[in-house]
């Protein structure tokens, strides 16, 4: 897990390119504190900056050259030690690291970029140059773990981890400003998604998942499409296997262990990491769980806790500051990530059960909608109907983005052609909510704070075989709207008929904390901002701040705050 960034000039500048690729350097430092590097061969230039997790030696640091290819990455290829394997057996490949780096970088030699995306299994964003053909190409990995950044100019194209590093590079070197994306800031606002295939920051777009660009020609190849007809698939042989390939690292690692359902997978299936908490939720059941799979607790203190709720928000400035995001505040991981940092350095890598709720069914919101793409949608941009447009140019903004917004996500979202009807809300649920929210939020916290997140229910063969079964499988009998406990005790089947064959069922089949307590603890702190942002006067907001809204138009105000000086209002 790295940061990535680059940039090709399309001019006379070539003279200055040096200094573009130390400014994206620079502004990325956090993905990679432990090294960082740049190539440069005329108009181009490629910067990778380490956070050091596999072969900690100096000889895998990127840019990584072989032959005529070089390569930056960010992410990990989780099956690198069988792919290394069959370049050995095919090619009599020989190698100076243990990284997967190397081992991916000859596999794009050796089998070319179509056949060597086919066998990779990991989370990637990737810049590949061909120093021959001068051809340059940035991917994106098939699920969309990692995010890539980009924007395009007559004069210059610039990519990078982070909308941010882009900004503030092009604002510092040609004093160039920045208008808003009033869909970006909409969108938030109403939901807290900020899709990832743009930013807040017009003109400034994000690589989608599954797909490839040619920076060369601008050019877009979708390289996978999902297969959704391995209903028969073991999904629990790929559960354990998911597990086992994402604990492969040289550094320290931990499980962000709640005590529910996901995170209890991991725990169940986990050979050598260990278990870190925080002293509320489900903690009581953490530790029941974790003592029948013998396995030892660590918890961050309710004192911890308190001690740093007063520099919450400070910290969520600098998160803001360093992705470029308005990111929405997670008590969890932002807590989580300062514990970490400060009193673990040395745990880099941090496995968490993200995703299990939106391909297993933990979200009731996904069963309640099986019928209404229009509703669920609704559900989602809860707040929607509380921005008060307010007569400014942002009016005639705001009202077309209601308008158009259940087409937009549905052209959005891509449905697949083999997706089956019934399964098409959790799709929406992965293509919004998942990516968009929840798995953007992790990838900004966790980075400011140089720590490694990863995901192993969000393999792409789990997503594949649990959007291939039918909803029905998913519970242990059918529900017709149920209450909390009656839908949270009979979710999630799939999961909890693994965790019982060691687990007392009173651990497992039990109503799910919901985290307001989560929510209570940090919405007194955004309402200053809330009503600063309103001043502002860009839009108005019907209703009071709640629990539930404060920290979305809170973190507006701080993203507002951090980069109005670059802005265009």
């Amino acid at each position: 897990m790295c940061g990535i960034s680059g940039i090709i000039l399309k001019n006379n500048k070539i003279n200055n390119i040096e200094k573009y690729i130390l400014c994206l350097q620079k502004y990325l430092v956090n993905r990679g504190p432990d090294g960082s590097n740049y190539y440069i061969n005329n108009n181009i230039a490629i910067c990778h900056n380490r956070l050091s997790i596999i072969d900690l030696n100096e000889r895998a640091n990127q840019p990584f050259i072989f032959n005529n290819l070089v390569m930056v990455f960010n992410g990990e290829i989780y099956n690198y030690v069988e792919l290394k394997e069959l370049l050995i057996k095919n090619y009599n490949s020989t190698f100076n690291t243990n990284s997967d780096t190397e081992v991916l970088i000859q596999l794009f030699y050796y089998l070319g970029v179509d056949k060597t995306l086919e066998l990779l299994n990991g989370i990637y964003a990737i810049c590949l140059y061909n120093i021959i053909t001068n051809d340059i190409i940035i991917i994106r990995d098939k699920i969309g773990i990692k995010y890539c950044y980009y924007y395009n100019n007559e004069e210059l194209f610039i990519f990078a981890s982070n909308p941010g590093a882009i900004v503030k590079t092009l604002y510092e070197i040609d004093n160039k400003k920045w208008n808003i994306n009033s869909n970006s800031l909409f969108s938030y606002l109403s939901s807290g998604i900020c899709l990832s295939k743009e930013s807040m920051f017009e003109n400034i777009y994000g690589l989608d998942a599954g797909y490839i660009l040619n920076i060369n020609t601008m050019k877009f190849s979708e390289y996978y499409k999902p297969n959704f007809n391995r209903q028969n698939d073991d999904i629990n042989y790929y559960i354990k296997r998911a597990i086992e390939l994402q604990e492969i690292c040289d550094v320290n690692k931990n499980i962000l262990y709640s005590g529910g359902i996901d995170s209890s997978i991991l725990a169940y299936y986990s050979n050598d990491s260990e278990f870190i908490s925080i002293d509320f939720g489900e903690i009581k059941y953490a530790k029941n769980i974790l003592d029948t799979l013998n396995k030892k607790i660590k918890i961050i203190d309710t004192e911890y806790l308190n001690n740093n709720m007063n520099i919450f928000i400070e910290e969520q400035r600098k998160i803001i500051n360093f992705t470029g995001i308005p990111t929405k505040a997670s008590y969890i991981m932002n807590m989580t990530g300062l514990y970490l940092k400060n009193k673990e350095p040395d745990y880099k890598v941090l496995l968490t059960g993200i995703g299990g709720n939106e391909l297993f069914y933990g979200h009731r919101r996904i069963l309640n909608n099986n019928s209404g793409f229009k509703n669920h949608v609704k559900d989602l941009y809860l707040f929607l109907s509380q921005i008060k447009p307010l007569d400014n140019k942002y009016k005639i903004l705001f009202n077309n983005f209601k308008n158009n917004l259940i087409e937009n996500i549905y052209k959005e979202i891509n449905i697949p052609d083999n997706l089956s009807i019934n399964n098409i809300p959790r799709w929406l649920e992965i293509k919004t909510f998942l990516l968009n929210d929840l798995l953007l939020n992790a990838d900004a916290i966790y980075m400011y704070y140089s720590i490694e997140a990863r995901v192993p229910l969000l393999d792409y063969n789990i997503v594949e075989i649990a959007l291939s079964k039918q909803p029905d499988e998913f519970f242990y009998k059918c529900l017709n709207n149920p209450t909390w406990d009656e839908y949270t005790i009979n979710s999630k089947k799939i999961l909890k008929d693994i965790l019982l064959e060691k687990i007392d069922n009173k651990l497992i089949n039990r109503e799910k904390y919901t985290y307001d307590v989560e929510r209570h603890k940090i919405h007194p702190l955004y309402l200053e901002l809330c009503n600063q942002f309103i001043k502002r006067n860009i839009v108005g907001w019907n209703g009071i701040f709640t629990k539930y809204n404060s920290h979305l138009i809170g973190n507006i105000e701080l993203w507002f705050q951090e980069f109005e000086y670059l802005l265009i209002i």
